[in-house]
């Protein structure tokens, strides 16, 4: 009985440990974006990395040779 006891809290603390981390997620991306987070196409942020605009050419291209 203690097993199932103690096998059952442990359930409980990783669902609630899940759906705090779920609200914490949902609070943080009203607090950045407003109603536009519940938007996809306005929160969708997946572009490849050569469109990203993160890329950019080094000031001293050659000293990174090897």
């Amino acid at each position: 009985m203690k097993l199932r006891s103690l096998a059952r809290r442990i359930l409980l603390a990783g669902i609630l440990l899940c759906l705090t981390a779920f609200l914490i997620e949902v609070t943080y991306r009203f607090y950045l974006f407003g109603f536009a987070a519940l938007s996809y196409d306005k929160v969708d942020s997946v572009v490849g990395i050569g469109r990203a605009g993160v890329l950019r050419s080094s000031t001293y291209p050659a000293s990174f040779t090897s």
